[in-house]
Protein backbone atom coordinates (compact mmCIF):
# COMPACT_ATOMS: atom_id res chain seq x y z
CA UNK A 1 0.00 0.00 0.00
CA UNK A 2 2.83 2.23 0.40
CA UNK A 3 4.12 1.13 -2.92
CA UNK A 4 0.80 2.38 -4.55
CA UNK A 5 0.65 5.61 -2.11
CA UNK A 6 3.59 6.41 -3.55
CA UNK A 7 2.93 6.53 -7.15
CA UNK A 8 -0.81 7.88 -7.11
CA UNK A 9 1.14 11.00 -5.15
CA UNK A 10 2.83 11.30 -8.28
CA UNK A 11 -0.19 10.67 -10.70
CA UNK A 12 -3.05 12.53 -11.92
CA UNK A 13 -5.42 12.93 -8.99
CA UNK A 14 -8.16 10.65 -9.78
CA UNK A 15 -6.06 8.15 -11.52
CA UNK A 16 -5.87 5.94 -8.12
CA UNK A 17 -8.15 5.50 -5.52
CA UNK A 18 -8.47 8.72 -2.76
CA UNK A 19 -6.81 6.54 -0.17
CA UNK A 20 -4.24 6.56 -1.51
CA UNK A 21 -3.64 10.08 -1.21
CA UNK A 22 -4.42 9.92 2.75
CA UNK A 23 -7.86 10.75 2.05
CA UNK A 24 -11.16 9.25 3.55
CA UNK A 25 -13.60 7.03 1.42
CA UNK A 26 -16.62 6.21 2.83
CA UNK A 27 -18.70 3.05 1.58
CA UNK A 28 -21.65 1.11 1.89
CA UNK A 29 -22.45 -2.64 1.56
CA UNK A 30 -24.36 -4.27 -1.37
CA UNK A 31 -25.34 -7.91 -0.22
CA UNK A 32 -28.67 -9.93 0.81
CA UNK A 33 -29.45 -11.24 3.84
CA UNK A 34 -27.25 -13.63 5.46
CA UNK A 35 -25.40 -14.68 2.45
CA UNK A 36 -21.45 -14.92 3.23
CA UNK A 37 -20.09 -12.86 0.95
CA UNK A 38 -21.36 -9.31 -0.51
CA UNK A 39 -19.95 -6.33 -2.48
CA UNK A 40 -18.96 -2.73 -0.81
CA UNK A 41 -20.00 0.44 -3.15
CA UNK A 42 -17.76 3.79 -2.26
CA UNK A 43 -18.43 7.04 -2.37
CA UNK A 44 -16.70 7.46 -6.15
CA UNK A 45 -18.59 4.74 -7.31
CA UNK A 46 -16.16 2.05 -7.27
CA UNK A 47 -17.73 -1.52 -6.30
CA UNK A 48 -15.26 -4.10 -4.67
CA UNK A 49 -16.54 -7.57 -6.09
CA UNK A 50 -16.64 -9.55 -2.75
CA UNK A 51 -14.08 -10.25 0.68
CA UNK A 52 -10.52 -8.89 -0.33
CA UNK A 53 -11.36 -9.10 -4.13
CA UNK A 54 -10.78 -6.40 -7.11
CA UNK A 55 -13.13 -3.55 -7.58
CA UNK A 56 -14.97 -2.17 -10.86
CA UNK A 57 -14.35 1.02 -10.96
CA UNK A 58 -16.18 4.06 -13.68
CA UNK A 59 -14.04 5.99 -16.24
CA UNK A 60 -15.76 8.22 -18.54
CA UNK A 61 -13.78 10.05 -21.99
CA UNK A 62 -15.39 13.09 -23.63
CA UNK A 63 -14.31 15.96 -25.22
CA UNK A 64 -10.71 14.45 -25.51
CA UNK A 65 -10.03 14.22 -21.68
CA UNK A 66 -10.31 11.47 -19.21
CA UNK A 67 -13.69 12.13 -16.47
CA UNK A 68 -12.58 10.38 -13.34
CA UNK A 69 -14.23 10.84 -9.60
CA UNK A 70 -12.12 13.82 -9.10
CA UNK A 71 -13.57 16.06 -11.66
CA UNK A 72 -17.08 16.10 -11.07
CA UNK A 73 -19.81 16.80 -7.79
CA UNK A 74 -20.67 13.14 -6.05
CA UNK A 75 -24.23 12.77 -4.50
CA UNK A 76 -25.51 9.42 -3.02
CA UNK A 77 -28.88 8.16 -1.57
CA UNK A 78 -30.86 5.05 -0.66
CA UNK A 79 -33.68 3.74 -2.45
CA UNK A 80 -36.79 5.08 -0.78
CA UNK A 81 -34.44 6.99 1.57
CA UNK A 82 -34.24 3.39 3.27
CA UNK A 83 -33.68 0.14 1.28
CA UNK A 84 -30.06 -0.79 1.08
CA UNK A 85 -30.08 -0.13 -2.65
CA UNK A 86 -27.26 2.65 -3.06
CA UNK A 87 -26.89 4.75 -5.98
CA UNK A 88 -23.84 7.07 -6.45
CA UNK A 89 -24.13 10.25 -9.00
CA UNK A 90 -21.90 12.06 -11.37
CA UNK A 91 -22.05 15.15 -11.97
CA UNK A 92 -20.26 16.55 -14.23
CA UNK A 93 -19.78 20.03 -16.49
CA UNK A 94 -20.35 17.86 -19.78
CA UNK A 95 -21.41 14.36 -18.64
CA UNK A 96 -23.13 12.47 -16.13
CA UNK A 97 -23.01 9.27 -14.02
CA UNK A 98 -25.25 6.77 -12.06
CA UNK A 99 -23.89 3.79 -10.54
CA UNK A 100 -27.12 1.59 -9.09
CA UNK A 101 -26.11 -1.76 -8.19
CA UNK A 102 -28.59 -3.85 -6.30
CA UNK A 103 -28.33 -7.29 -4.96
CA UNK A 104 -30.75 -10.15 -5.24
CA UNK A 105 -30.60 -14.40 -4.93
CA UNK A 106 -30.57 -16.84 -2.09
CA UNK A 107 -28.04 -17.31 0.66
CA UNK A 108 -24.75 -18.50 -1.03
CA UNK A 109 -25.71 -17.73 -4.61
CA UNK A 110 -26.41 -14.27 -4.94
CA UNK A 111 -25.26 -12.23 -7.80
CA UNK A 112 -24.97 -8.01 -8.20
CA UNK A 113 -26.37 -6.34 -10.72
CA UNK A 114 -24.91 -2.93 -11.55
CA UNK A 115 -26.40 -0.51 -14.25
CA UNK A 116 -24.18 2.31 -14.95
CA UNK A 117 -26.30 5.51 -16.43
CA UNK A 118 -24.08 7.91 -18.77
CA UNK A 119 -25.88 11.42 -19.77
CA UNK A 120 -24.74 13.91 -21.95
CA UNK A 121 -24.78 16.92 -20.05
CA UNK A 122 -23.42 19.31 -22.98
CA UNK A 123 -25.61 21.26 -25.46
CA UNK A 124 -24.80 19.48 -28.35
CA UNK A 125 -24.06 15.68 -29.63
CA UNK A 126 -21.67 13.77 -28.13
CA UNK A 127 -19.43 10.42 -28.34
CA UNK A 128 -18.71 9.41 -24.80
CA UNK A 129 -16.92 6.20 -23.89
CA UNK A 130 -17.24 4.33 -20.76
CA UNK A 131 -14.72 2.67 -19.39
CA UNK A 132 -15.69 0.14 -16.46
CA UNK A 133 -12.25 -1.00 -15.01
CA UNK A 134 -11.26 -4.01 -13.18
CA UNK A 135 -8.29 -2.77 -11.07
CA UNK A 136 -6.41 -4.77 -7.57
CA UNK A 137 -7.73 -2.41 -5.31
CA UNK A 138 -9.86 -2.81 -2.39
CA UNK A 139 -13.08 -0.86 -1.62
CA UNK A 140 -11.75 -0.93 2.02
CA UNK A 141 -9.21 1.59 2.74
CA UNK A 142 -5.56 0.37 3.57
CA UNK A 143 -5.93 1.52 7.45
CA UNK A 144 -8.88 -0.62 8.08
CA UNK A 145 -6.56 -3.48 8.93
CA UNK A 146 -8.36 -5.64 11.52
CA UNK A 147 -8.10 -9.49 10.59
CA UNK A 148 -8.16 -8.06 7.00
CA UNK A 149 -5.86 -5.13 5.24
CA UNK A 150 -7.71 -2.86 3.03
CA UNK A 151 -5.71 -1.38 -0.06
CA UNK A 152 -4.01 -3.13 -2.93
CA UNK A 153 -5.10 -6.45 -3.88
CA UNK A 154 -3.50 -9.33 -5.65
CA UNK A 155 -5.05 -10.07 -9.46
CA UNK A 156 -2.20 -12.53 -11.35
CA UNK A 157 -4.86 -13.33 -14.43
CA UNK A 158 -7.75 -12.04 -16.16
CA UNK A 159 -9.50 -13.24 -19.12
CA UNK A 160 -12.21 -12.38 -21.18
CA UNK A 161 -14.35 -14.04 -23.25
CA UNK A 162 -18.15 -14.30 -24.05
CA UNK A 163 -18.45 -11.10 -22.12
CA UNK A 164 -16.96 -12.75 -19.27
CA UNK A 165 -14.23 -11.25 -17.56
CA UNK A 166 -12.54 -14.15 -15.02
CA UNK A 167 -10.18 -12.91 -12.61
CA UNK A 168 -7.81 -15.48 -11.20
CA UNK A 169 -9.52 -18.38 -12.17
CA UNK A 170 -12.31 -17.53 -9.31
CA UNK A 171 -14.41 -14.13 -9.81
CA UNK A 172 -16.24 -13.70 -13.23
CA UNK A 173 -17.84 -9.89 -14.53
CA UNK A 174 -19.93 -10.59 -16.91
CA UNK A 175 -21.17 -7.74 -19.25
CA UNK A 176 -25.21 -8.05 -20.67
CA UNK A 177 -24.79 -5.09 -22.24
CA UNK A 178 -22.48 -6.37 -25.21
CA UNK A 179 -19.24 -4.13 -24.87
CA UNK A 180 -17.49 -2.64 -28.10
CA UNK A 181 -14.29 -3.63 -26.71
CA UNK A 182 -11.92 -5.80 -23.32
CA UNK A 183 -8.63 -4.70 -22.68
CA UNK A 184 -6.12 -6.15 -20.35
CA UNK A 185 -2.41 -5.15 -19.26
CA UNK A 186 -0.46 -5.78 -16.84
CA UNK A 187 0.53 -3.23 -13.88
CA UNK A 188 3.82 -1.57 -15.32
CA UNK A 189 2.31 -1.06 -18.61
CA UNK A 190 -0.82 1.13 -16.78
CA UNK A 191 -3.86 0.65 -17.45
CA UNK A 192 -5.19 4.16 -16.61
CA UNK A 193 -2.70 6.31 -17.61
CA UNK A 194 -1.52 5.05 -21.12
CA UNK A 195 -5.04 3.61 -21.78
CA UNK A 196 -7.68 4.92 -20.44
CA UNK A 197 -6.41 8.32 -20.85
CA UNK A 198 -6.76 8.44 -24.40
CA UNK A 199 -10.10 6.76 -24.58
CA UNK A 200 -8.91 3.12 -25.62
CA UNK A 201 -8.27 0.02 -23.68
CA UNK A 202 -5.36 -2.46 -24.31
CA UNK A 203 -5.21 -4.63 -27.70
CA UNK A 204 -5.00 -7.78 -25.44
CA UNK A 205 -7.93 -9.47 -23.91
CA UNK A 206 -5.97 -11.61 -21.49
CA UNK A 207 -3.11 -11.09 -19.16
CA UNK A 208 -0.71 -12.89 -16.72
CA UNK A 209 1.06 -10.31 -14.85
CA UNK A 210 4.30 -11.83 -12.75
CA UNK A 211 4.09 -8.92 -10.02
CA UNK A 212 0.43 -9.80 -9.28
CA UNK A 213 -1.47 -6.40 -9.91
CA UNK A 214 -3.30 -6.83 -13.63
CA UNK A 215 -5.64 -4.50 -14.58
CA UNK A 216 -8.16 -5.03 -17.19
CA UNK A 217 -11.44 -2.41 -18.59
CA UNK A 218 -14.39 -3.44 -20.50
CA UNK A 219 -15.14 -0.29 -23.26
CA UNK A 220 -18.72 1.34 -24.21
CA UNK A 221 -18.36 3.94 -26.75
CA UNK A 222 -21.81 5.96 -26.83
CA UNK A 223 -23.23 8.68 -29.22
CA UNK A 224 -25.71 10.76 -27.42
CA UNK A 225 -27.83 13.51 -28.05
CA UNK A 226 -27.95 16.41 -25.76
CA UNK A 227 -29.84 15.35 -22.83
CA UNK A 228 -29.70 11.65 -23.78
CA UNK A 229 -28.48 8.92 -21.60
CA UNK A 230 -27.44 5.46 -22.20
CA UNK A 231 -27.25 2.47 -19.68
CA UNK A 232 -24.74 -0.34 -19.60
CA UNK A 233 -25.63 -3.16 -17.13
CA UNK A 234 -23.00 -5.51 -15.65
CA UNK A 235 -23.29 -9.15 -13.90
CA UNK A 236 -20.99 -9.64 -10.58
CA UNK A 237 -22.05 -13.49 -9.32
CA UNK A 238 -20.78 -13.67 -5.66
CA UNK A 239 -20.83 -16.96 -5.70
CA UNK A 240 -19.59 -20.10 -8.29
CA UNK A 241 -23.24 -21.55 -8.04
CA UNK A 242 -25.02 -17.92 -8.52
CA UNK A 243 -27.10 -18.44 -11.52
CA UNK A 244 -26.93 -16.14 -14.33
CA UNK A 245 -29.26 -15.22 -17.25
CA UNK A 246 -28.97 -16.03 -20.75
CA UNK A 247 -27.39 -14.23 -23.21
CA UNK A 248 -30.28 -13.23 -25.47
CA UNK A 249 -32.28 -11.40 -22.21
CA UNK A 250 -32.33 -7.93 -22.59
CA UNK A 251 -30.46 -6.19 -20.30
CA UNK A 252 -32.27 -3.27 -19.09
CA UNK A 253 -35.77 -5.31 -18.52
CA UNK A 254 -33.37 -8.13 -16.26
CA UNK A 255 -31.90 -5.23 -14.29
CA UNK A 256 -35.46 -3.57 -13.79
CA UNK A 257 -36.50 -6.74 -12.75
CA UNK A 258 -34.15 -7.84 -10.60
CA UNK A 259 -34.09 -4.36 -8.73
CA UNK A 260 -38.07 -4.56 -8.58
CA UNK A 261 -37.67 -8.37 -6.74
CA UNK A 262 -35.07 -6.66 -4.64
CA UNK A 263 -37.21 -3.82 -3.19
CA UNK A 264 -40.40 -6.24 -2.69
CA UNK A 265 -37.85 -8.01 -0.58
CA UNK A 266 -36.73 -5.30 1.93
CA UNK A 267 -39.75 -3.89 2.18
CA UNK A 268 -41.23 -7.07 3.52
CA UNK A 269 -38.69 -7.53 5.73
CA UNK A 270 -38.10 -3.57 7.14
CA UNK A 271 -42.28 -2.74 7.52
CA UNK A 272 -42.93 -5.76 9.97
CA UNK A 273 -43.13 -2.94 12.45
CA UNK A 274 -44.93 0.58 11.99
CA UNK A 275 -43.56 3.40 13.69
CA UNK A 276 -45.37 6.50 14.35
CA UNK A 277 -43.47 9.65 14.74
CA UNK A 278 -43.95 13.37 13.90
CA UNK A 279 -42.86 14.11 10.26
CA UNK A 280 -40.08 16.41 11.56
CA UNK A 281 -38.09 12.59 13.13
CA UNK A 282 -39.02 10.29 9.84
CA UNK A 283 -35.40 10.79 9.14
CA UNK A 284 -34.75 9.04 12.12
CA UNK A 285 -37.08 6.23 11.14
CA UNK A 286 -35.31 5.82 7.92
CA UNK A 287 -32.15 5.25 9.40
CA UNK A 288 -33.68 2.80 11.67
CA UNK A 289 -34.81 0.69 9.14
CA UNK A 290 -31.51 1.02 6.94
CA UNK A 291 -29.56 -0.09 9.71
CA UNK A 292 -31.96 -3.40 10.68
CA UNK A 293 -31.40 -3.74 6.65
CA UNK A 294 -27.45 -4.00 7.04
CA UNK A 295 -28.17 -6.22 10.20
CA UNK A 296 -29.46 -8.25 7.84
CA UNK A 297 -26.50 -8.11 4.96
CA UNK A 298 -23.84 -8.14 7.42
CA UNK A 299 -25.33 -11.62 8.95
CA UNK A 300 -23.47 -14.86 8.17
CA UNK A 301 -26.21 -17.58 8.08
CA UNK A 302 -26.92 -17.50 11.88
CA UNK A 303 -24.12 -15.71 12.50
CA UNK A 304 -25.06 -12.11 13.65
CA UNK A 305 -21.92 -9.78 12.72
CA UNK A 306 -21.12 -5.98 13.27
CA UNK A 307 -19.89 -5.63 10.20
CA UNK A 308 -18.87 -7.06 6.58
CA UNK A 309 -15.06 -6.82 6.56
CA UNK A 310 -12.90 -6.30 9.49
CA UNK A 311 -15.78 -6.77 11.70
CA UNK A 312 -16.71 -9.67 10.03
CA UNK A 313 -16.91 -11.85 13.38
CA UNK A 314 -19.62 -12.79 16.04
CA UNK A 315 -19.64 -11.39 19.30
CA UNK A 316 -22.06 -12.91 21.79
CA UNK A 317 -22.00 -8.99 23.30
CA UNK A 318 -22.84 -7.83 19.98
CA UNK A 319 -25.53 -10.24 18.97
CA UNK A 320 -26.93 -9.68 22.32
CA UNK A 321 -27.65 -5.93 21.49
CA UNK A 322 -28.05 -6.41 17.76
CA UNK A 323 -30.75 -9.29 18.81
CA UNK A 324 -32.78 -6.83 21.05
CA UNK A 325 -33.33 -4.56 17.69
CA UNK A 326 -34.17 -7.85 15.79
CA UNK A 327 -36.62 -8.71 17.68
CA UNK A 328 -38.17 -5.11 18.36
CA UNK A 329 -38.49 -4.98 14.71
CA UNK A 330 -40.17 -8.74 14.47
CA UNK A 331 -37.01 -10.40 13.21
CA UNK A 332 -37.23 -13.16 15.55
CA UNK A 333 -36.41 -16.26 13.65
CA UNK A 334 -32.95 -14.74 13.37
CA UNK A 335 -31.88 -14.66 16.91
CA UNK A 336 -33.41 -17.90 17.47
CA UNK A 337 -30.85 -19.46 14.53
CA UNK A 338 -28.18 -16.87 16.13
CA UNK A 339 -28.48 -18.29 19.48
CA UNK A 340 -28.91 -21.80 18.35
CA UNK A 341 -25.90 -21.57 16.68
CA UNK A 342 -23.52 -19.92 19.08
CA UNK A 343 -24.84 -22.57 21.86
CA UNK A 344 -23.05 -25.10 20.01
CA UNK A 345 -19.15 -23.64 20.33
CA UNK A 346 -20.14 -23.38 24.14
CA UNK A 347 -17.15 -24.51 26.45
CA UNK A 348 -17.08 -28.49 28.29
CA UNK A 349 -17.04 -25.92 31.54
CA UNK A 350 -19.77 -24.34 30.55
CA UNK A 351 -18.46 -20.97 29.63
CA UNK A 352 -19.41 -18.80 26.79
CA UNK A 353 -16.91 -17.56 23.90
CA UNK A 354 -16.49 -14.17 23.22
CA UNK A 355 -16.07 -14.27 20.06
CA UNK A 356 -16.41 -16.51 17.14
CA UNK A 357 -14.66 -16.87 13.67
CA UNK A 358 -13.44 -18.79 10.80
CA UNK A 359 -10.78 -19.93 13.15
CA UNK A 360 -13.73 -20.77 15.67
CA UNK A 361 -14.52 -19.45 19.02
CA UNK A 362 -11.82 -17.45 20.69
CA UNK A 363 -10.61 -18.84 24.27
CA UNK A 364 -9.93 -15.24 25.80
CA UNK A 365 -12.25 -15.52 28.92
CA UNK A 366 -14.24 -12.07 28.46
CA UNK A 367 -16.05 -12.71 31.85
CA UNK A 368 -19.43 -10.99 30.56
CA UNK A 369 -20.18 -13.71 27.75
CA UNK A 370 -22.17 -16.51 29.74
CA UNK A 371 -24.36 -13.67 31.18
CA UNK A 372 -25.07 -12.12 27.51
CA UNK A 373 -25.84 -15.06 26.02
CA UNK A 374 -28.39 -16.16 28.95
CA UNK A 375 -30.21 -12.13 28.60
CA UNK A 376 -30.31 -13.39 24.86
CA UNK A 377 -32.04 -16.14 25.60
CA UNK A 378 -34.63 -14.21 28.19
CA UNK A 379 -35.22 -11.27 25.71
CA UNK A 380 -36.37 -14.20 22.84
CA UNK A 381 -38.71 -15.86 25.14
CA UNK A 382 -39.82 -11.94 26.13
CA UNK A 383 -40.48 -11.66 22.81
CA UNK A 384 -41.60 -15.11 21.75
CA UNK A 385 -42.95 -17.11 24.48
CA UNK A 386 -41.21 -19.96 22.46
CA UNK A 387 -40.73 -22.41 25.52
CA UNK A 388 -40.02 -24.98 23.44
CA UNK A 389 -37.05 -23.08 22.23
CA UNK A 390 -36.19 -22.01 25.71
CA UNK A 391 -36.43 -26.01 26.79
CA UNK A 392 -34.20 -27.06 23.62
CA UNK A 393 -31.22 -24.48 25.32
CA UNK A 394 -31.58 -25.10 29.28
CA UNK A 395 -28.99 -27.75 29.36
CA UNK A 396 -26.72 -24.47 27.48
CA UNK A 397 -28.30 -21.70 29.52
CA UNK A 398 -27.79 -24.23 32.98
CA UNK A 399 -24.09 -24.94 32.29
CA UNK A 400 -23.62 -20.85 31.29
CA UNK A 401 -25.30 -20.10 34.95
CA UNK A 402 -23.19 -22.55 36.68
CA UNK A 403 -19.95 -21.16 35.04
CA UNK A 404 -21.04 -17.86 36.31
CA UNK A 405 -21.14 -19.21 39.73
CA UNK A 406 -17.85 -20.99 39.50
CA UNK A 407 -16.87 -17.56 38.60
CA UNK A 408 -18.00 -15.81 41.61
CA UNK A 409 -17.04 -18.82 43.94
CA UNK A 410 -13.54 -17.87 43.04
CA UNK A 411 -13.80 -14.55 44.66
CA UNK A 412 -15.93 -15.78 47.54
CA UNK A 413 -13.39 -17.56 49.70
CA UNK A 414 -12.07 -15.75 52.96
CA UNK A 415 -9.27 -13.82 52.28
CA UNK A 416 -11.85 -11.91 49.84
CA UNK A 417 -13.75 -11.22 52.88
CA UNK A 418 -10.81 -8.88 54.44
CA UNK A 419 -11.11 -5.24 54.34
CA UNK A 420 -7.74 -5.01 52.10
Amino acid sequence: NDFFGAIAREARPGYFPKYFLGKQTYWTVVGVGGDPDEALLNEEGALEAGKGAFSIEPFVFTGGSLVTWRDVAMSHGLERGDLPIPTVWWKGDDVGLEVAPVATGDPGASTIWIRYRVTNRARERRDVVLDLALRPFQVLPPWQSLNVIGGATRVRRIAYADRTATVDDKRRVVSLTPPDRFGATTFEDDLVANYLRHGRVPQHAQVEDPFGYASGAFEYRLSLDAGASADVVLALPLHAGSPLPAASEDANALYARERAASMAQWQRALDRVEYVVPAADESMIRAVRSTLAYIEINRDGPAIQPGSRNYARAWIRDGAFTSVALLDAGHTEEVRDFLRWYATFQFPDGRIPCCIDRRGADRVPENDSEGEFLFTLAQYYRYTRDVGFVYELWPAATRAADAILALRARRSTPEYDRDE
